[in-house]
């Protein structure tokens, strides 16, 4: 008995919030209308998960047996036309042939390999219905409901993230997992940022630094800075911004997989700020880092940006015809690379692309709910249409480490050659 002589009070309990109601299937359909077998035989796979995931008690009865033709399409031909699916196509049918509990894991993974495959080609929202489809079917494993909860903040599905987030970091409570609930909440504090509620983001993020730092996870505080850093650069806040910067150089490991995204963001930081030709420094070695064409692209957008503000007009140019002819493929990242844009064409005095990608950048920001970067926007925009100049440049504050933080960025992403194969000790899922 404690000394006051009451009895001790038990633990919390930590009750699981329910995962959010199931949606209609048909965006699989849209972003597939190129490849019509492909996106019919997904959209049936989907339609059989979500009935195997929201029955009760045996499932025994749910699906008559297969045979020859029972479905639209015939698995060699959709195998020949996207073969990275063929273990998925197996762990499908699964759900059919033998409908009982036991399928229930390979189902799941069948689910999270659709979804690579779609988040790979840019598909986000035929990639959020199979992570949300990978957490219903395995509905306490706290990694999946990231998962979903990542993949549908991404997809410009945030009152969905929302649930997923509290729904993982609950069951990374119960199941004593800290990389499961440090991901949950940094998750959830990019959701904010996502929304312009930078102080919130920021107070929620900030907990994770010392909850990270004080278990040993260095990696993760790593993380957890570098969304700091993010949050600086969107209220130009240099200082507090440089200071976590530094920080997240220091824990990040070499090989981490995002060191060329916290390389970019720290080049974003300075250009954000004014100091265009720091910025550059960075981001002309950190570009040639990024493969994958839906990250280039925001990195190309910064490139303009700070070519342009640096008086360098044969960058800026380069850097512009690369956002455009990336732009309508790859819709994730549009507000912010075409704002981005606008800034740079402003700065080098090509009204015509400055007026019309700070346009579209505050309809596409409208529609994906970033509130913040679509008032940046509509304020260039009112700005370009005065013709009025950029933001001159300013030279770096002489009490920060500005250079040095450059000659770290260089040198590390000149080291960087890709992530080590397989997870490295301690990294903590993505937020």
């Amino acid at each position: 008995m404690p000394r006051s002589g009451l009895p001790r009070r038990e633990g919390r309990r930590h009750g699981i919030p329910p995962t959010p109601d199931w949606r209609a299937e048909f965006e699989v359909l849209d972003e597939l209308a190129s490849e019509q077998i492909l996106g019919l035989a997904l959209w049936e796979g989907l339609r059989d998960v979500a009935l195997w995931a929201r029955a009760r008690g045996d499932r025994g009865g749910l699906f008559h047996p297969r045979r020859p033709g029972f479905r639209a399409y015939a698995p060699d031909v959709v195998a020949s036309l996207a073969p990275e699916l063929v273990h998925a196509w197996a762990g499908l049918e699964t759900v059919a042939l033998a409908p009982e509990d036991t399928v229930r894991e390979r189902l799941a993974d069948a689910c999270r390999q659709v979804y690579a495959w779609a988040e790979e080609r840019a598909l986000m929202q035929t990639a959020a219905h199979f992570a949300e489809a990978a957490a219903l079917v395995n509905p306490d494993v706290p990694a999946l409901a990231n998962l979903a909860a990542r993949t549908c903040r991404r997809a410009a599905l945030p009152g969905r993230a929302g649930p997923w987030y509290v729904r993982g970091r609950a069951l990374a409570v119960r199941a004593k997992s800290f990389p499961d609930r440090f991901s949950a909440t940094v998750g959830y504090g990019w959701l904010m940022y996502s929304f312009g509620r930078y102080e919130r983001a920021r107070r929620i993020i900030n907990t994770t630094v010392r909850q990270a730092v004080n278990r040993g996870f260095k990696r993760m505080a790593g993380e957890a800075e570098h969304a700091l850093l993010a949050i600086c650069s969107e209220e130009g806040m240099l200082r507090l911004g440089e200071s976590h910067a530094r920080n997240a150089l220091s824990l990040y490991p070499i090989h981490h997989e995002r060191l060329p995204a916290l390389v970019h963001d720290v080049g974003y930081l300075f250009v954000a700020t004014g100091m265009y030709s720091a910025g550059l420094a960075i981001l002309t070695d950190a570009v040639k880092a990024f493969t994958r064409p839906q990250e280039a692209m925001i990195v190309w957008s910064t490139v303009a940006r700070a070519a342009a503000g640096a008086g360098e007009p044969d960058v800026y140019a380069t850097a512009r015809d690369n956002v455009l002819g990336l732009l309508p493929r790859y819709p994730e990242h549009a507000p912010a690379a075409l704002r981005n844009l606008a800034y740079a064409a402003q700065h080098a005095g090509d009204w015509d692309v400055a007026e019309e990608a700070a346009r579209r950048a505050a309809e596409t920001a409208h529609a994906r709910r970033m509130e913040a970067v679509e008032r940046t926007a509509r304020e260039v925009l009112a700005r370009v249409r005065e013709r009025a100049p950029g933001a001159p440049a300013v030279e770096p504050p002489a009490d920060l480490h500005v250079e040095g933080v450059v000659r770290t960025c260089r040198r590390r992403i000149r080291q960087w050659n890709g992530p080590r194969r397989g997870r490295p000790p301690g990294q903590t899922p993505p937020a």
